[in-house]
């Protein structure tokens, strides 16, 4: 029997988690906006995923904290930047878009305080951060591998947490936030993150496999092809 998708809603913030246990790959999406009025240094908004494998061993690790790599990953954002003398709603027209395949990404566990899992994308000059005060996993400086289990890394307490993350580029970025201590929730834009499992990331044959599926050549290839020489990428 399938297990149930786990949901849960707050102000600002929305956690899910989906569990087809198919594969030992863990995909967390992080999803960040502004609002006009809050204290950001632009407008926009940007999803991005990242794909880490749960049998893999940490890149790094001390007494305090332990690094795993990520596998692949996608970053998706636009801004507008806004001069501080400006009021946010009056966004300048001229967009910085961030689009495209992550250069890497890693996923620190750091013991420090109140302990703290950190997602970190990064795009060329563009990286996304998703910080989680005290996930609900057994995290620890000494562990050898992720969790394979979604919840594990969700918040431990829905009525006690503390979630950020922002996307920064060419010293422009978009920054949210939610706090929730018992009943008082304090946000600054809107932040959400999915976790789930997810087989392994698919692996282009060539360079003319642009599209999935992957490791074989079809017609989304050819219509992949014909979209950017039509928009006149080199």
């Amino acid at each position: 029997m399938p297990r149930p998708n786990i949901l849960a809603v707050t102000a600002g913030l929305i956690l899910a988690t989906t569990a087809p246990a198919r594969a030992e790959h863990v995909e967390i999406t992080i999803a960040v906006s502004a609002v006009p009025g809050q204290v950001v240094t632009a407008l926009g908004g940007v999803v991005a995923t990242v794909v880490f494998d749960t049998d893999a061993p940490p890149t790094a690790s001390n007494l305090n904290s332990v690094t795993f790599a990520g596998v692949a990953g996608k970053i998706d954002g636009v801004l507008y930047t806004v001069p501080a003398e400006t009021n946010p709603s009056s966004a300048n027209p001229a967009p910085i878009v961030v689009d495209g395949p992550i250069t890497s990404a890693e996923l620190v566990y750091s013991q420090s305080g109140d302990g703290s899992m950190i997602v970190r994308l990064i795009m060329g000059g563009a990286t996304v951060t998703l910080t989680v005060i005290a996930p609900a996993g057994p995290f620890s400086p000494a562990m050898l591998s992720l969790p394979d289990a979604p919840a594990a890394y969700l918040v431990a307490d829905p009525l006690d947490y503390r979630v950020s993350a922002g996307l920064l580029t060419g010293g422009t970025g978009v920054f949210a936030s939610v706090q929730r201590i018992n009943a008082s929730v304090v946000a600054i834009g809107g932040v959400s993150y999915n976790v789930r499992l997810v087989d392994p990331p698919q692996e282009a044959c060539s360079a003319a496999d642009l599209a999935p599926p992957f490791g074989v050549l079809d017609f989304s290839d050819v219509f992949d092809f014909l979209v950017a020489f039509g928009t006149g990428c080199p």
